[in-house]
């Protein structure tokens, strides 16, 4: 496998950082958002905050790794990106499963209501 680290660094470097904050920043007005209008709604500004920081550390483990050369921040590019994509699919399985939910339920709400309106 042949690539050209080097030329990938600085892309890495300066969006992971520019999209770890404006993640974290929107996280933080979700969760406070969402505190106000109900509890458990700051969950998902919380888990906002939480995929900024992996990009955030990713980002910065490979501004250190083009201004080092340090081998070893290629690794943690790679755990804290590894991360983000973790918490990420955790998050969309359970957005779909949620979708499944709902769709069920409107199924069966919509059956039912045939029903009893059917006798009226």
């Amino acid at each position: 496998m042949n690539v050209d680290v080097d030329a990938h660094l600085p892309r890495i470097a300066l969006w992971g950082r520019v999209l770890g904050v404006i993640l974290i920043v929107s996280g933080v007005f979700s969760a406070i958002s969402g505190v106000f209008a109900f509890v458990i709604g700051a969950i998902p500004g919380i888990i906002t905050v939480v995929l900024g920081v992996f990009l955030f550390q990713s980002g910065s483990a490979a501004k250190q790794l083009r201004d080092s050369g340090n081998p070893a921040e290629l690794n943690n590019i790679l755990i804290h990106f590894g991360r983000y994509l973790l918490w990420n699919s955790i998050m969309a399985i359970i957005a779909i499963a949620f979708v499944i939910i709902i769709a069920i339920l409107v199924i069966m709400g919509i059956f039912t209501t045939g029903l009893t309106l059917q006798g009226f």
